[in-house]
């Protein structure tokens, strides 16, 4: 079981996330769902689109609705919650990690795609 919190604007959430099936890098969510597997030689790369299409689908908008310049504050569903659907999306379906000074980066599309940059899984 992993607990991950933050603090945003004085709001405190707690998402606690429950891996069932794990075994040799692979992890579901969820008892029968699909198994992921990444393997270190070859991570997970993405392309603008793709991490766009994956932003639009952690926060429930329409992927139209986003661009490069988009940042929380334009919509509604990118609050505390979301940025946190966010930081899970990022670190369990594509491993990457958000250092601590860095939080900022997932406030913004520019910010998540430099994530995705960093960790060579931008293509």
């Amino acid at each position: 079981m992993t607990e991950f919190r933050r603090s945003h604007l004085g709001i405190r959430a707690s998402v606690t996330v429950e891996f069932f099936n794990c075994a040799e890098g692979r992890c579901a969510l969820e008892p029968g769902a699909d198994l992921r597997q990444h393997d270190e030689e070859n991570p997970p790369t993405m392309t603008f689109h793709d991490v766009i299409d994956r932003i639009a689908e952690t926060l429930q908008i329409p992927a139209d609705q986003l661009n490069l310049e988009s940042r929380a504050s334009d919509f509604d569903a990118w609050d505390s919650l979301g940025t946190m659907s966010l930081l899970l999306m990022l670190t369990s379906d594509y491993e990457l990690t958000v250092p601590q000074g860095e939080t900022q980066k997932l406030l913004s599309v520019r910010g998540i795609v430099e994530l995705f940059e960093r960790a060579g899984r931008l293509s």
